[in-house]
């Protein structure tokens, strides 16, 4: 989970501590379907920056296949 999302689940918790019941059952779910939201929005914002990146090396000439990564055992991109 990123920091940020951490941040919002908690601070989440924090609000309903207030709340009883099903009005806290109720808050908790509306906070962690936005939370999730949010999540599945930035991963696919993640992918679209990489697919993207790609495409501008490639039009470039530059195969990532080709690219020695600094990771030991592992490939570039």
């Amino acid at each position: 989970m990123h920091l940020s999302r951490l941040a919002a689940a908690a601070g989440a918790l924090v609000h309903s501590l207030w709340l009883t019941g099903q009005v806290r059952m109720s808050f908790l779910r509306k906070e962690a379907a936005i939370i999730t939201e949010t999540q599945q929005c930035n991963e696919k914002s993640q992918r679209s920056h990489v697919k993207a990146r790609k495409r501008r090396l490639r039009g470039l000439g530059i195969k990532l296949s080709s690219l020695r990564c600094c990771i030991v055992n592992q490939v570039a991109l």
